[in-house]
This record gives structure tokens, sequence and C-alpha cells, in this order.
């Protein structure tokens, strides 16, 4: 149940006002981040920088796309303006999160090439066939808390 891991559904006022905070807050960090040399410090912070992008991402921007009309050609990049594909989501997103990447080629990617470009690092990637699994709750249980990228045949998004 999404309401009890304490998520934001409400949206603020001002998406646009909302992006430009993101992309601050990334600067500011990648300025801190510049400014460590012990490599165990650099590892430390790179660790307390994936909960805050994951609150922000979940918390500030999604919030926003609630209600917004799915449809498997949409690619709008405004909230609750038009419709938008899974993947599109996915890329718009983390686009909006700050990140420098083509939202159009990343959305229209197949999921496992999408979920390398998101890895980033082939370690942060792990395959899952369910049909290796009796029952999909032990698969689930036995994944770490966080934020996931999803990549199924034709359909991707966050777990």
């Amino acid at each position: 149940d999404s309401i009890k891991t304490g998520l934001n559904f409400i949206c603020g006022s001002n998406y646009n006002a909302t992006k430009s905070n993101m992309v601050n807050l990334r600067t500011r960090l990648k300025r801190r981040y510049d400014l460590i040399t012990d490599p165990n410090e650099r590892t430390n912070f790179i660790d307390s920088i994936a909960g805050i992008f994951t609150s922000n991402l979940l918390n500030q921007i999604i919030p926003y796309w609630y209600g917004t009309e799915w449809d498997f050609e949409g690619h709008t990049a405004t909230p609750n303006s038009g419709q938008i594909a899974c993947g599109y989501f996915v890329s718009t997103t983390l686009k909006d999160m700050g990140l420098k990447l083509n939202r159009y080629r990343l959305a229209q990617s197949d999921p496992w090439t999408e979920a390398k470009f998101i890895a980033i690092d082939s370690a942060n990637l792990e395959e899952f066939d369910t049909e290796d699994f009796n029952n999909l709750t032990d698969l689930l249980n036995g994944i770490k808390d966080g934020l996931y990228f999803v990549g199924l045949d034709n359909h991707v998004g966050y777990f």
C-alpha cells in the first residue's frame, strides 16, 4: 500500500518551479561532491544522494503526473496535458529531475536498453525471470527497499 510508505500524493503549485528546484539541488550536490577527495567519503556521499534523489522524484516530481492520461503513443512533457506512455513517463520525470538525457531516445528504447542507460553501471543491473520463481512474492521479498526501474516486454516503470 503506497499510502503506508509516506509518499506525497499532492503536487505543488508550479511544475516549472519544482523542476528548477531539482536542477538547482543537483547542481549544489555536484559542487559538494567535487570538493570531496577521499574515495570512501565520495561513496558515502553518493549513497546519501540516492536517497535524496528518490525522495524528490517520488514526492516532488511524480505527484504532478497523477491523473495524466496514459496512451501507448503519448509523449507529453506537461503533466495533465495530453497523454503519456510509460517510457515517456520514466524519461520525462528523470529529465525533469535534472538528468541530462534525450527523453525521446530513452523512451523509444527497448526496456533492456533503457535499464542499462539508467543503471549507468552494470553492477546496478539485475535481471529476473519470473518463471524461475514459484511465487512472485518470494521474488519481491528478496529485493531490498529502494526505487527500481522495471522493464517488461512492452512496459516500463518504477517499482
